[in-house]
């Protein structure tokens, strides 16, 4: 497993670059779980009484432990850059003597694999997971439990959100399929080696869109703080009532 890093890091060294390449892969590993556990609390809250802070948080922590695990193991899988710089020439023939270089000459090592393991094995069952407990929730609501025409509003706004987040773990997926290509020298190419970050930097770039188009404080918030909507709204108002104003002062002139 060989990076070429790019950016700001470069100026600190290569083991700094593969510290944050592997703080970025725990967090998207992460965003499977967090996923998950959303679907899973909106399931939940639908049928029984909302769960304690306490219990909330204390489950939360258990979720991070394998992303926090992976981000351990794998932040001492980085080898000397040299050596790898000369498997890279002998391997691939591309010339990385000036480049920021960190990797693994073994993904099996116990330092590689959990973080490998992890990230490839996992997303398929929490996929699926997802799309159970979405199609779950929908019926429930689908149902007419009694709820406040409010509640059941937000629960739909809320499960909009989080159907358009259920579809984002497929880049997820695909770039693990791009990888195992790769990894497993079916096909190389310099497109897969760059597609693969590039489908999973999509997921934190699309997920939050999700809240703010759907969710209506966040939408409202946007529409009326960055747009200026409401404001636009209030002269529209302030000028029809001016213009009614004037047309009344010319009747009574008449």
């Amino acid at each position: 497993l060989y990076l070429v890093f790019h950016g700001p890091c470069r100026l600190v060294g290569s083991k700094f670059c593969f510290v944050m390449h592997s703080f970025a892969l725990h967090c998207y590993a992460h965003t499977l779980w967090s996923l998950l556990f959303s679907f899973s609390y909106r399931f939940y809250v639908l049928k029984r009484t909302p769960p304690k802070n306490g219990v909330i948080v204390a489950i939360i922590l258990v979720m991070y432990l394998p992303s926090l695990l992976q981000f351990i193991s794998f932040c001492f899988a980085n080898e000397k850059e040299a050596e790898l710089k000369v498997l890279i020439k002998e391997n691939f023939g591309y010339d990385v003597y000036s480049e920021c270089v960190g990797g693994s000459k073994n993904i099996l090592s116990w330092r590689s694999l959990p973080a490998i393991l992890h990230m490839s094995l996992s997303v398929t069952p929490i996929y699926i997971a997802i799309h159970v407990l979405r199609k779950l929730t929908i019926s429930l609501l689908d149902m007419g439990l009694v709820m406040s025409e409010n509640n059941r509003r937000i629960h739909s706004q809320l499960l909009q959100a989080l159907t358009v987040q259920a579809c984002l773990p497929a880049f997820f997926l695909l770039a693990v399929i791009v990888y195992a290509i790769e990894q497993l020298d079916i096909i190389r190419h310099p497109l897969l080696e760059y597609s693969c970050f590039i489908l999973i930097g999509l997921i934190p770039v699309l997920s939050p869109l999700t809240s703010f188009l759907f969710i209506r404080p966040y939408n409202k918030w946007i529409r009326e703080t960055l747009f200026r909507s409401h404001k636009v709204s209030s002269s529209i108002k302030v000028s029809t009532i001016a213009s009614t104003a004037r047309i009344s002062d010319l009747n009574v002139m008449l």
